[in-house]
């Protein structure tokens, strides 16, 4: 009789992996449901169930609803792939935008500074802690510059959090997305989402209000 040993010991092995993976990523689905459940309360928002993935890996739900007049998402995505994959957390708040502005707002780091050298921020406001902690990049200078206010500018810089790294805001046609890498899972992420949800809904006028 050949040893069967080893195989057993594979077998053995494949299982325990499986099952701590699904448990794994079922004790990260209910962490994360349980906190943006609790995020969608304060914000007003209800949740959405996902089916699980193959009917056995949960998913994180989103949760929507209106707030202030618009409405507002909150969603988990994904970018890359293999080790390059990065999940991110996003609000993403509706807006009108008939002239096609564009505007994209992050914090300073190394690779944006070196870009800043070789002239990639678009818009410096003339206050040096807001241009020291944001890069901004816009189709409407002019506008951009005059539109954040120094009332807009002073909620971004108490509500951003200097921990909030590779955190972005874009318009992307007629919404307003804050993104930033993460999970649900940490409440740190929960806790800046919910700070950001104020200064998303004042920057989600600035488009319409924009003539062009």
């Amino acid at each position: 009789m050949q040893d069967i040993t080893p195989l057993v010991f594979f077998v053995s092995v494949l299982v325990v992996v499986v099952v701590g993976s699904v448990g794994l990523s079922r004790w990260q689905a209910n962490r994360a449901r349980a906190n943006l459940s609790a995020l969608a309360r304060d914000l007003g928002l209800q949740l959405q169930e996902k089916a699980p993935a193959l009917g056995v890996f949960p998913l994180v739900p989103t949760a929507s609803g209106r707030r202030e007049g618009r409405t507002m998402r909150l969603h988990t995505f994904t970018t890359g792939s293999g080790k390059q994959r990065q999940s991110w957390q996003a609000m993403a708040v509706s807006c009108a935008n008939p002239h096609g502005l564009t505007f994209q707002l992050g914090t300073q780091n190394v690779l944006s500074s070196l870009g800043v050298l070789f002239g990639g921020q678009d818009v410096q406001v003339g206050d040096p802690v807001f241009d020291g902690r944001f890069v901004v990049k816009t189709n409407a200078v002019d506008y951009l510059r005059a539109a954040l206010l120094p009332e807009i500018r002073a909620t971004l810089l108490q509500c951003w959090s200097n921990r909030a790294m590779g955190a972005a805001i874009r318009l992307e046609g007629d919404q307003l997305v804050y993104a930033e890498p993460g999970s649900f899972t940490e409440t740190a992420v929960v806790e800046r989402m919910k700070a950001m949800a104020q200064p998303m809904s004042v920057l989600a006028t600035l488009p319409e209000v924009y003539r062009g």
